[in-house]
């Protein structure tokens, strides 16, 4: 009969290095993970774009209109020159790490939460895209959401697949009478929300002191969006290529 707890020798024999898996072996290991959660954040845009006017009313109330992150200041607007953008940092930032904490704790619910947050967050941003498509001013709105949106999403997904991670631990815990598989789910989960906080955050920031700030121009901040999802697909072809080192021709071998 198999021991509900993971035994000494267990773990510190074959399995050790599973234990001590890194930041970049976690995210490629936990791919398919970040892809469940981009397929059900995608669904929740889906949603969105298909069911308007009900969607946009449910988000509106599960976390608030939607339509007030693409409200742009006017050049002339006097109330400019005190608005506060250490306190708009300090007030996203708190918010953004609020939603990636309940998408992630809600793994609890064997992922089932957590896919219900993707997919609330997916119908908010699907509002917003049909928000922008009827604005006037598109190409300004556009602007200053693409230099936060990619890092600020790709954050959110993230956070999303350690809340999955953590459910799927806990299935194969339960299934398998075992505690060690839910002990590498929290360990790889704590890992991606350790990496989704801080592209949560580095997102808060840019959009409190770039994305609606007049005096920064429209193309630098298309540029740097650019810029991050550049550097998010170089990031995780270098945790494959981390991950194909230290972990992944054991785990092929296996």
């Amino acid at each position: 009969m198999k021991e509900p707890f993971a035994s000494s020798e267990e773990i510190s024999g074959e399995y050790s290095s599973f234990l001590q898996l890194d930041f970049g072996c976690a995210v490629w290991s936990n791919r398919h993970f970040i892809a469940f959660a981009c397929i059900a954040f995608m669904g929740g845009v889906l949603i969105a774009v298909i069911n308007n006017n009900p969607i946009h009313y449910a988000v509106a109330k599960l976390g608030g209109d939607s339509g007030g992150a693409l409200m742009l200041p006017d050049k002339n607007d006097a109330l400019l020159e005190t608005l506060d953008a250490e306190l708009s940092f300090i007030r996203i930032a708190a918010q953004n790490i609020q939603s990636g904490i309940h998408t992630f704790v809600l793994g609890i619910s064997f992922g089932i939460g957590t896919l219900i947050m993707l997919i609330i967050n997916g119908a908010a941003v699907g509002c917003m895209l049909l928000m922008l498509l009827n604005s006037s001013s598109s190409y300004e709105i556009a602007a200053s959401i693409v230099a936060h949106a990619p890092m600020e999403l790709i954050g959110l997904i993230t956070c999303g697949a350690a809340g999955l991670r953590l459910g799927w631990g806990l299935i194969r815990a339960i299934a398998s009478s075992s505690i060690w598989h839910l002990q590498v789910a929290t360990l790889e989960a704590l890992c991606l929300a350790c990496i989704s906080t801080i592209m949560l955050v580095t997102a808060s920031g840019i959009e409190a002191f770039i994305s609606f700030s007049v005096h920064i121009p429209s193309a630098f901040k298309v540029v740097i969006g650019v810029v991050t999802i550049l550097t998010m697909l170089v990031c995780i072809q270098l945790s494959r290529l981390h991950w194909l080192r230290h972990g992944g021709q054991k785990l092929k071998s296996n």
